[in-house]
Formats: C-alpha cells, structure tokens, sequence
C-alpha cells in the first residue's frame, strides 16, 4: 500500500508536458540573470554614489586647501616685501605700519589678523621688539591696540608685546625651530576658534629677520562646510593633524578650541583608520565615511552620509524593478509556450501516422525494397506517460528504421555517381595539365627574356675580355724574351753589343704600363660577370618554405640588372630611366624566388608599355617626354604592411579593361607577345602564398602604378 501511495505522488508530481518544463526552466534561468543583473546595477550604482559622496568631498577639500594655500601666499609675500624694504635700509616704522595695514586691507576672506614681527635689531635697528599687528575686533570689550578712523573703525592696530619677549612663545618657536612656514593647532581667541599660518624669513646670509603670520578664522571655515553631502543628508567635519575638531557642523555651537575626536565616538572608533591612508571610503555603523587629507595644513576632510540614504531607496527601486520584470517576463514566457504547443501537437501526430506507414521513400524500386514490419501508432494509455520529445523520440526510432531499409537502394546510387565522378576526374586532370602547359609556357616566355639580358650583359664584358687575350699574349712574350735577353747579358752568356741591341727599355715600360691597364680592364669585366651571376642567384632563388627572411631590394635590384638591356637606348626604342625611392623595411618572410617573378612581370609589363608609347616617336618627343619607371618601398606602421610601388608614365590602362587585368589569359598584348598569365600568376603569389594585396591604379595617358602589401615580420 505505501510503494502504490508513493508511485501515485510520484505521477502527480512528475510534469509531463515539455512546454511546462520549458516554461520553469526558462523562467528560472531568467530570474536568475534578472537576479545577476540585478546585483550588477546595484554594484554600478552604489559606486556613482560613492563617487558622488567622493566628488562632494573632493570638492570640500579643494575649497579648504585653496583658502589655506590663498592664506599661505599671501603672507610669504608681505615677509618678502619687509625683507626687501628692510634689505634697502628702510628705517621708518611707520612705512612698515602702513606696509602691514596695505597688506591687511587686501587679506583672503577667513583671514583675520596680520602682521610680522622682527628679531632684535633686524628691521629697525634701533628697536629690539616691534611687531606691527591688524586684525579685526570681534566684539570683545577692552580689546587690545588702537582703533583706527572710520571708515575702518572695526579695525585694530596693536604692538603686540611692546615689552614682552615674544620670541620667547610658541607662535615664534615654532616655524623657527622647523624653519618653514607651519600651521599651528586651533586655538580660541574673542570666542571664536582659529588658526595661524607662521612663516620665518632670512637674509642673504640665512640669518633669521622675522616671523610673519596670519590668523585664519576656522569658525567661520566650519560655516562655510556646514551643508548636506548628498540628497539633503550628511554632513562634513574637518580635523587637525593631532585630532582636533576644525569643523564638525552639527555641534558647531558647541564646537571649543579643545575640542577633539575623543569627544565623538563614531570619530574615536575611526581615527586609527584615519591615520592609516591618506584617503579612502568605509562602512562603519550604519554609515558611510569618506576621508581625505589636505596636503597643506595636514588636515584631514571627512563626509558622513547614512548608509540607507543611499542605498536604501536603491534596494526598492532594484525590488520593484526584479518584480515586475519577472511578472512580464513570465506572462511572456508561457504566451509562447502555448504557442510552442500548439505548434508543436500537430507534427507528433504527423510523426504518429508516419511511423504507422509500411513505406517511408516511394519512389524505390520494387527490386531494392526490403518492406519493415508494420508499426502500430503507439496507445494513448503509453502516450499517458511520455512528454512531447519522449513521444518524438520513439517516433524517430521507428523512422529511423523504416530509413535503413532505403539505404541499400541509396548504395546503388552512390555506385553510379562514383563513376560519373570517376570520368569527371579524368577531364579534370585533363584541365589542369593544360592549365600547367599554359603556365609553363608564361614561364618558359620569361625565361626566354630573361636569358636574352643575360646572354647580352654577359657577351659584352666576355667579347672585352677576349678580345684583350691577344694583347696580352703578345706583351707576355716579349716580356720574357726581354726577361731572357736581361739574364743573358748578365750571366756574360751574349755579348754586349746583342745584349744592348735587343732591348728596347721604351716599348719595355709601355708594354708594362699598358699590361696593367689591361688586366685591371678585364678584372672590371669578370666583376660584371660575376655581380650578373650573384644577381641571377638571388632573383631565381628556390625556398620552398616561407620561413626565409628575405630583403626585398636585393630582389628588385637584382630584377633590374638582369632588365638593363631592355632599359638602355636602343635603335629601336629610347632609354628608360629607373628612379627608386627606398624606404627603411623591416624583414619580410617570404618566397624570394616567386616574390622576384612578380617583380620581373610587373617591370616588363611596364618597359613593354613604355616601348609601345614611344612607338613612332621623333626624338624631339621623346626628350620632350622621357620614359621613366619609378620603384617606391615603404612601411605603413598602423597597417603592419610592407608596400612596393611600382610606376610607369605610359599609356595606362582603360578603365573597361582595369577590372579583368588579373583574369587568367586576359593579354591587351598582340598575339605572340604575352599567354595573358602574368598578371594572373603575380596575383595568385601575392595573395595566396604570401596572404598580400595588389592594387592596380591607372589613367589613360597618365601612366599605371601597381601596388603590392606583404604582412611585415613584426609581430
């Protein structure tokens, strides 16, 4: 009884519809990106948040370090103006009165007081103690110092410590012990808390002169901070470097000199992190606090805003967002699931009634035909139990073996197209020995061009060579015959008077100058010959690997030499100049020997051309027009390519004819002149086995350039 109860959860449980189980996974997975989605804008926006609470107290930062930095300036240039003044022996204390009123009149907006005070005897010399003082009176009674006429009554002057020792306190010790200007710690003055910037000046010799200073107001600092950071909320504090409270706006009224992060325990539990970076943005106590510090006083500038201000209204925005994404979504999802099934039911039935057919393919023969056992569309109490693709994979199945009954008559078939195929090989490789024919022709054509320069550069320094032997045979002989006369004379074998008659010592020395001339003309000879055999080595190079890093002028200078006889002058044709520009390459892998039949087509295409213009010419037009081909290289960095440039000043090519210039057996050229391969051969080199470009840009009557790209070898 409880395995029938357990089978009967099972069956209800179980989804048995595809379209049902379609539905949950898709919804599923989509809820899950929704989710993932989700969790990223969340992430992107807390961080513009962030960066909003960051700006907001970068911008507190700037403000403050500004009114420090303004405050700084402004009181290292009046202890420069005393130094001056006092450097040009100026005497007067009430010039300097009236040097420190000037000063004060023109002060930042916090500053309160300014003035400067002498080291004995180093302004006025007739004076230990002076120290011209101005600030404002804030109210107090019995302040100290005079009052000045209107319209600045609320102005006062005062010495300050006419007969006291000043140097003696801190505001004095302190930048002359450190030297430089220093910001002391706040402290509080006619109920207000401020600050002072003191600076300490020298002279020439570095012997100390005064301390000037400025009273900088921090309450009034602590107002101008006091706003919200972001959205109405937060505020902003400002501590010393000793811990301090500068600025603090919600206890601004109650805010004392002594005041410090010790009194506020969210900053007591903060200032150890405080002092480890020099900015930063943490999570403490349901806050979010972001510190920097500011470099001139070694403040440090905090923003606190509640971490549910910002983040809480994104929490419900992102909620509500999911929610009714994932509502809409499945809405959309089972619209076309039910579409799906719709669709989906009446191919099962075709394949239902499919499968109980004897037969799949008709149109087989009787002969060829093995006839399957006759399947039965399968009962509606087994359909009960499988979903859509397990009813479709059992139709399969027995489709799948109605299919092979098919594949005896599909071998008879295959058996007659492998011969159609066989024949249709046997003309292919008919084609393609004729195509080989063609191509070995081109070359063979080259080649006798190629042979007819060589053969003509190499028989002119030979037939110089030669021609030079019958010289030499002739100055070789009568040398030794001089040479064996000499010796005879000598060893006392000839008598003196033979001795002296045989030797000619005048056509002795021009034989043996004229010698030399000779042997040195027919070394220029066999250096002619040789560089044409090292050019004819390089240009029919055979690498059968594209690992060769190759120069590529090498194999354009060694083309042109083997050309040379076609662009000098002749009585046929005039010469043609060849001008190239070189650029600086880097290597190319490449084939040399194909790379350098691409150059030699390219180039006699242009000489042909070039011949075919002047044609008929008078030599009036040909000076008038000389035929020049100019060869450019350069490297095109941002494309990683190598380009060469090859130009003529021809007749150009039509525009109808440019599209099919590189057409196998396409020629312009009379019949005998050209197979129509060579352009054909160059494109298949460039593109195929060296994964390059060619361009071809032409204008009638306004010459062609060709234009090859090869990948560079820098990766």
């Amino acid at each position: 009884m409880l395995a029938k109860w357990f089978q009967r959860l099972h069956d209800r449980l179980l989804v048995r519809s595809i379209s049902t189980q379609l539905f949950l996974y898709v919804l599923g997975g989509a809820l899950v990106a929704l989710g993932t989605m989700a969790i990223v804008f969340y992430r992107s926006i807390e961080r513009e948040s962030l960066g909003r609470i960051r700006a907001e107290l970068n911008a507190q930062v700037e403000f403050t370090r500004g009114q420090l930095l303004e405050s700084q300036r402004y009181i290292e240039i009046l202890s420069a103006a005393v130094l001056t003044n006092r450097d040009r022996n100026v005497q007067d204390p009430e010039f300097y009165k009236q040097l420190t009123l000037e000063f004060f009149k023109q002060r930042p907006s916090l500053v309160l007081g300014v003035g400067f005070g002498q080291n004995a005897f180093q302004v006025l010399r007739d004076r230990q103690w002076f120290y011209p003082y101005f600030y404002v009176d804030q109210g107090q009674p019995n302040p100290i110092g005079e009052r000045l006429p209107p319209p600045h009554s609320d102005w006062l002057y005062s010495e300050l410590y006419k007969d006291d020792q000043y140097p003696d306190r801190h505001y004095w010790r302190i930048p002359v012990g450190n030297q430089k200007g220093i910001w002391i710690e706040p402290y509080e003055w006619s109920n207000i808390v401020m600050t002072s910037y003191l600076v300490p000046f020298y002279d020439s010799q570095g012997q100390l002169v005064g301390v000037a200073g400025t009273d900088f107001s921090v309450t009034e600092l602590s107002k101008r901070v006091d706003r919200s950071v972001i959205n109405n909320e937060g505020y902003f504090a400002i501590l010393s470097k000793s811990g301090k409270l500068l600025a603090y706006p919600p206890k601004r009224k109650s805010l004392q000199a002594n005041s410090s992060y010790r009194d506020l325990p969210l900053l007591r539990e903060l200032w150890p992190i405080l002092q480890s970076k020099n900015s930063d943005i943490i999570y403490h106590q349901d806050q979010i606090i972001a510190y920097e510090r500011i470099p001139s006083a070694n403040w440090i500038a905090i923003a606190v805003v509640p971490s549910d201000v910002v983040l809480g209204p994104l929490w419900r925005v992102l909620i509500i967002s999911v929610s009714i994404a994932a509502i809409l979504l499945a809405i959309a999802v089972l619209g076309f699931v039910r579409r799906l099934n719709r669709q989906l039911k009446p191919i099962l039935e075709k394949c239902n009634t499919l499968v109980a057919t004897k037969q799949i393919m008709p149109m087989v023969t009787p002969a060829t035909t093995t006839t399957s056992e006759e399947v039965v569309t399968v009962p509606n109490r087994d359909r009960q139990h499988m979903d859509e693709l397990t009813f479709l994979c059992h139709s399969f199945d027995q489709m799948a073996a109605k299919v092979e009954a098919t594949l005896q008559s599909l071998a008879e078939t295959n058996q007659t197209l492998q011969a159609t195929v066989q024949d249709r090989s046997e003309a292919l490789n008919q084609l393609q020995q004729t195509q080989l024919q063609l191509i070995q022709s081109e070359k063979m054509s080259g080649l006798g061009q190629l042979l007819a320069g060589i053969a003509h550069e190499i028989n002119n320094p030979v037939n110089f060579i030669h021609g030079n032997l019958d010289y030499v045979r002739d100055y070789v002989h009568e040398l030794l015959q001089a040479t064996t006369q000499v010796y005879a004379i000598h060893s006392g074998q000839a008598s003196q008077s033979n001795g002296q008659a045989s030797i000619d010592f005048e056509e002795l020395a021009f034989i043996q100058s004229d010698l030399i001339k000779i042997l040195d003309s027919m070394t220029v000879g066999t250096d002619r010959i040789r560089q044409l055999v090292l050019s004819l080595r390089t240009f029919s190079r055979t690498d059968q690997t594209k690992d060769c890093v190759t120069n590529l002028h090498h194999g354009i200078e060694s083309t042109l030499l083997l050309l040379k006889h076609r662009l000098k002058a002749t009585a046929d044709h005039p010469s043609i100049e060849v001008i190239t520009k070189y650029g600086d390459l880097p290597p190319v892998e490449c084939y040399p020997g194909p790379l350098n039949q691409v150059f030699m087509n390219l180039l006699v295409n242009a000489i042909d051309a070039l011949e075919q213009k002047t044609a008929g010419w008078s030599e009036a037009e040909i000076e008038a027009n000389p035929s020049r081909i100019e060869i450019t290289t350069q490297f095109i960095a941002n494309e990683n390519v190598v380009e060469i440039s090859i130009t003529d000043n021809g007749p150009g090519i039509p525009e109808s004819v440019q599209a099919r210039i590189f057409d196998p057996f396409f020629t312009t050229k009379p019949v005998g002149k050209g197979t129509g391969l060579g352009l054909s051969i160059s494109y298949q080199v460039i593109t195929e086995r060296h994964q390059g470009k060619i361009f071809c840009h032409s204008q009638p009557n306004q010459g062609t350039q060709f234009v090859i790209h090869l990948p560079a070898g820098i990766k």
